[in-house]
Formats: structure tokens, C-alpha cells, sequence
């Protein structure tokens, strides 16, 4: 028994720090130990384990497949099967036009017409679950309060809680300390609606966090985490402004950095990042 424990705790180690890519498509985990940044294995299946999709997959017994299995379960299920479309309503929608009813006269200049038009559409009723990507993206979303699944009413909060739980179940079999922090990426600018925006999707984003017991997140814009990420690699490499460019998420983001007092990591240069372009679907 006193082997075994040794072997395990071999295993795992004391951590410092702990790095978490959340991603639209794909997600990361990473921790640090004072001297070495080690990946850890999230996914259970696919080529590259330190990768893994950011996918659920929600069965009709609610039950939440994450990762690689998630997609590949999906796969299998729907290979070959019949697809059922049934019609169901979304409810009405309804325009009013101001002035524009002339039967009124013109000395009333006309009254006020609503048109109001019942939307349906079709849905495939026969679906064995329902592959869930880009949740991410739902998060700074006002307007999307709820997403039905199989008759049940899930937020997203919801819906992205039985992954950070799986990232969380990888990371404690690494770890032995209980950590304050988890230093999470965020991107500068969510997608948003009118109804939403970056602080609700910050708060959904720490909510889902706390749900899934992982430690209190400390966002990082993730335009920062290049210029720091090269400063610790290349030390003394270190150019006076830097411009780190985020493709990976949407809206893009470009921004400044500089280096910080004495050495220190790279800092915001513009108070306020600036976003590149708009929203780009």
C-alpha cells in the first residue's frame, strides 16, 4: 500500500498555477510547479489528448458526453437513422407600422397598423441527443436566456458546467494542493447582444466555474497571454511595444503591450483594447 501511494503521488504534484484555455471550439489545461509549465491530458479520445472540442453532447436521459467522445458519439448514433421532421411554433412576431393606416383619413394623418405573424419551423423529433458546440459564444447573449432540450429548459450556464466538471475531475488527479486560483483566458470582447454583454458573460463564465468546484477563476484578456507567454520564454528578447493579434476568436481583437517595471511581464499598453473588426460569423 505504502508503494502504491508513493506511486501515486509521484503522479501528482504540488502546483503554483494553474492555466485554463476555455475555447469556443477547443479547450486546454496547463499547470505550474515554480520551474516547468506542464499540459495536462483532458480529452479521453482523439490524437492530441492535451487538446480537447469544447462539446457536449446531451442524451434524452440528460445525460452530458464531453470532448472527442462527445462528437464521436454523435456520429455513431446518427449514422443511418430516420429523420423525422415535425413542425412546432416559435411563437409570433409582431410589426407595427406607425401612421400608415389611411382609412382613417388624412386629417388623422392615419392610425397605426400591426401585422403579427405566427413562426414555425421544422424539427427533427427523432434526434437521440443533441451535440452542443460554440456555447462559449451564448455567454454575453441576453436574448438567450434558455435552450430547450428535450422538453427541458437548460441555460447556458447549465449546458457548460458538465465540462469545466470533466476539466476539473483531469485536473485533481494531477494535483495534491488545493489551489486559490485558476487563471482563465477570456477574450476582450464577447459576442453580444442588446440585451447582454461582456459583464454578463464574465459572471455566467465564473458561475459555471464555481458549479463545477473548480478554484475562483482570474481572468486574462486573452490578447495579453501572447506577449507575456513570449517574455517568459525569450527573456531577453523583449521588443518595446507589442501587437498581439487573436484570430481564434470572434469578434477579433488587436491590441498594444509594452514591457512592465523592471522587467516584469508584458502590460496593457492602450487602456482600452481596440476591436479590429466587428462580429464575424
Amino acid at each position: 500500500m505504502v508503494c502504491l501511494a508513493s506511486k501515486l503521488n509521484r503522479r501528482r504534484s504540488i502546483v503554483l498555477g494553474i492555466g485554463l484555455d476555455f475555447g469556443t471550439t477547443n479547450s486546454t489545461l496547463a499547470v505550474y510547479d515554480g520551474s516547468t509549465v506542464s499540459y495536462i491530458r483532458i480529452d479521453n479520445a482523439g490524437e492530441n489528448r492535451f487538446v480537447m472540442p469544447t462539446a457536449n453532447y446531451m442524451s434524452r436521459e440528460f445525460t452530458a458526453t464531453i470532448g472527442t467522445d462527445a462528437l464521436y458519439l454523435y456520429l455513431e448514433l446518427n449514422q443511418g437513422r430516420q429523420v423525422f421532421l415535425e413542425e412546432v411554433s416559435l411563437g409570433v412576431i409582431k410589426v407595427t407600422h406607425g401612421e400608415s393606416n389611411t382609412l382613417r383619413g388624412r386629417r388623422d394623418r392615419g392610425g397605426d397598423t400591426t401585422v403579427a405573424v405566427e413562426v414555425h419551423a421544422k424539427v427533427d423529433k427523432n434526434m437521440p441527443g443533441h451535440l452542443l458546440r460554440g456555447l462559449k459564444r451564448w455567454l454575453g447573449m441576453g436574448s438567450i436566456e434558455t435552450i430547450d432540450i428535450f422538453g427541458v429548459r437548460y441555460g447556458v450556464v447549465a449546458l457548460i458546467t458538465p465540462i469545466l466538471v470533466h476539466i476539473r475531475k483531469r485536473l485533481s488527479r494531477r494535483i495534491l494542493n488545493q489551489t486559490a486560483s485558476i487563471h482563465l483566458g477570456r477574450p476582450v470582447e464577447f459576442e453580444t447582444d442588446s440585451t447582454g454583454g461582456n459583464q454578463m458573460a464574465v459572471d455566467k463564465l465564473r458561475q459555471s466555474c464555481r458549479y463545477a468546484g473548480l478554484p475562483s477563476p482570474e481572468f486574462f484578456p486573452e490578447p495579453w497571454e501572447r506577449p507575456s507567454a513570449f517574455w517568459w520564454i525569450r527573456p531577453r528578447k523583449r521588443a518595446p511595444i507589442f501587437w498581439p493579434l487573436t484570430l481564434a476568436e470572434v469578434p477579433w481583437t488587436f491590441a498594444s503591450s509594452r514591457p512592465g517595471p523592471r522587467g516584469s511581464p508584458y502590460q496593457p499598453h492602450t487602456a482600452s483594447p481596440q476591436v479590429a473588426t466587428g462580429s464575424i460569423n
